[in-house]
């Protein structure tokens, strides 16, 4: 099942996450935000069908909330306008399983917050704040103006000095954007997802108590970790099939 949510977006201050079903009924009263969340869907699957530089694309064929100023709440261009999903059954690959066996690792449900920004003429992603709904876990990432990633947390523990060799980033353009880190010595980027062997190895315990045998070696969680697919291509692909 596919849940969504809002935060100032027009006049919805904070929409928690709610199931989007084939048949979903909106109940309010009139100029209460209904028809904002109805045109917010279209507004991110323009925002993914159209090449731009900013993460959201506000007038297009679909709908037209005109601009940031515009849209955001209150239009206090202070404050983040937040798009929330919720995935439900997501699996890991496990890439030691036999090429003849289709078994996944179930991880369980996911949400996913995105925090976009005024900057200047422009508007980006501020912040994306990820928690695994079975264990309560949370991931916050803090996105400078570059699109640098300067701050990593899980569990409110920092773990941005584990990259200190390393530029982290995301790729500019979308609203799920990708993951991606590079040694500051060579040009070649990598999926973040790749790297979470070397900084999240404290945190995967935590992460898939349940999931994990008593015997089974920190390092090849920590693999199958690498292989969440939580990426730009899998959500996007997700919202397509919206419609």
């Amino acid at each position: 099942m596919f849940r969504f949510g809002l935060r100032n977006l027009r006049r919805l201050q904070d929409v928690p996450l709610l199931e989007i079903k084939p048949i979903t009924l909106l109940v309010g009263r009139n100029s209460s935000g209904k028809s904002t969340f109805l045109r917010s869907l279209p507004l991110i699957q323009q925002s993914l069908m159209t090449r731009i530089r900013s993460p959201i694309l506000w007038y297009g064929q679909s709908v037209d909330f005109g601009s940031f100023e515009g849209a955001v709440y209150m239009n206090d261009t202070n404050l983040p306008i937040c798009f929330k999903f919720g995935l439900d059954n997501v699996q890991l690959d496990d890439p030691y399983r036999p090429s003849y066996r289709s078994d996944a690792i179930p991880i369980g449900d996911v949400n996913v917050e995105i925090s976009i920004v005024a900057d200047h003429d422009s508007t980006r992603i501020s912040e994306m704040n990820i928690v695994i709904c079975d264990t309560g876990d949370r991931i916050n990432l803090e996105i400078s103006d570059t699109d640098s990633i300067s701050q990593v947390t899980v569990n409110d523990r920092s773990y941005t000095g584990a990259f200190s060799e390393y530029q982290l980033a995301i790729t500019s353009g979308s609203i799920f954007p990708d993951i991606i880190r590079r040694r500051r010595d060579a040009p070649s980027p990598y999926f973040l997802l790749d790297f979470l062997e070397d900084a999240f190895i404290a945190e995967v315990e935590n992460i898939m108590p349940s999931r994990i045998a008593g015997k089974t070696k920190i390092s090849l969680a920590a693999s199958l970790m690498k292989q969440w697919p939580l990426t730009a291509s899998s959500v996007a692909e997700s919202m397509r099939h919206l419609g």
